[in-house]
């Protein structure tokens, strides 16, 4: 089908739809125009986009200056099922990070409820360098929400997309390691570890765990998982979520994610692309990822061995622990004779070379000393 007929056909189905409206400024968007992005906030497409048929979820956004318990709301940071909003403390003065969600019976079902107390209850109790500490729970009317500290920084899939084949990545990484590690200990999964629920600190020294929507407690959160439903971002789901047999779903598959996001900071690309989730979802199920030297051949031997491990399609075959994994790679880079060749492949210095090939000569003319004819 040619392309210009293929999408006329797409607007002309979508023209009985009503407008779509930014989750982000809140800008109306006419949907028959297919916008790559927000007109008035330049926001990335619609999966960001959600239609007025959602508006009243949208009615309950909080405006700058609302209070909320004793938080007040400086700006709206992020939407999606739940908001989140950077907002000042009155009691203390300090800025937070309020994540929110509105109960509604008529929109909202006790599923999302009990994830986001989930969440909650994943964390609040926890103390470790890299994971963000809940300072409050509450309630407001029907408004639940909780208070984490406020950190200045980006994303890491930002940061990876900034500073390419930077080793520093593999520090921040690292950390991670180590907030999964503490966090396994305490039985709980994550199982939606992917770039975007890390967290880098302005200065680009400290990794933050964030997003324990989806964590699960033990058995304690039995009753929120749905068999057959696959849960996590498909770029960075093991192939056990993406079959969607949630008792198969355990550490190893925390390692699987954690070993996707190694790949894409090798590689600077997630270990499947596709034009739609959906697609992504398939390959997961189904294929096998180009091993990151094929997309980028000056990755180092050793380090593609560590990643592709984590990354085993059989459980079996994967780190035993996020420990292990993590001992793995601060070996790895213990043995480095300078922290630039992380990430590629340690060059021939020109002295190696030299002796190489002084060595070269000396045998050839040893040869010839014993045998002037052996060479003819």
């Amino acid at each position: 089908m040619d392309a210009r007929k293929e999408k006329n056909d797409v607007v002309s189905s979508l023209a009985h739809l009503p407008n779509m409206i930014c989750a982000f400024c809140h800008y109306a968007v006419a949907v028959h125009s297919l916008p790559k992005s927000c007109p008035k906030c330049g926001v990335s497409p619609f999966h960001q986009l959600n239609s007025i048929a959602q508006q009243r979820s949208f009615a309950h956004l909080l405006n700058p200056g609302r209070i909320l318990g004793h938080y007040q709301i400086i700006r709206l940071v992020s939407k999606s099922s739940t908001a989140l909003y950077q907002a000042k403390c009155q009691q203390s003065g300090i800025d937070v990070a309020l994540k929110v969600l509105v109960f509604e019976p008529e929109t909202t079902n006790q599923e999302q409820l009990g994830r986001f107390l989930r969440e909650a209850a994943a964390i609040q109790n926890l103390s470790h360098p890299h994971l963000v500490p809940i300072l409050e729970v509450g309630q407001d009317q029907n408004y639940y929400f909780f208070a984490m500290k406020w950190l200045d920084g980006l994303p890491f899939s930002k940061y990876i997309e900034l500073n390419p084949a930077n080793p520093n990545s593999l520090k921040l990484f690292l950390q991670i390691l180590e907030a999964v590690e503490f966090v396994h200990q305490q039985g709980i999964l994550h199982r939606d570890l992917k770039p975007g629920n890390i967290f880098v600190s302005e200065e680009g020294t400290h990794a933050y765990l964030i997003d324990f929507g989806l964590a699960r407690i033990s058995s304690k959160s039995s009753a929120f998982t749905t068999e057959g439903v696959s849960l996590g971002t498909p770029h960075f789901m093991s192939p056990e979520q993406a079959q969607g047999v949630m008792a198969d779903v355990d550490q190893q598959s925390d390692i699987y994610s954690l070993g996707a996001i190694l790949y894409q900071i090798l590689t600077g690309v997630p270990p499947f692309l596709g034009d739609s989730p959906l697609e992504v979802f398939v390959k997961v199920l189904q294929e096998i990822p180009k091993t990151p030297r094929r997309r980028n051949s000056r990755i180092p031997v050793n380090l593609e061995k560590i990643c592709l491990k984590a990354m085993s399609r059989q459980k079996s075959h994967r780190y035993r622990s996020v420990k292990e994994f993590r001992e793995t790679l601060e070996h790895y880079l213990s043995q480095l004779k300078a922290p630039e060749y992380a990430l590629r492949q340690t060059p021939i210095s020109w002295s190696s070379l030299l002796i190489f090939t002084l060595f070269l000569i000396f045998f050839v003319l040893l040869l010839l000393w014993e045998n002037p004819l052996s060479i003819f």
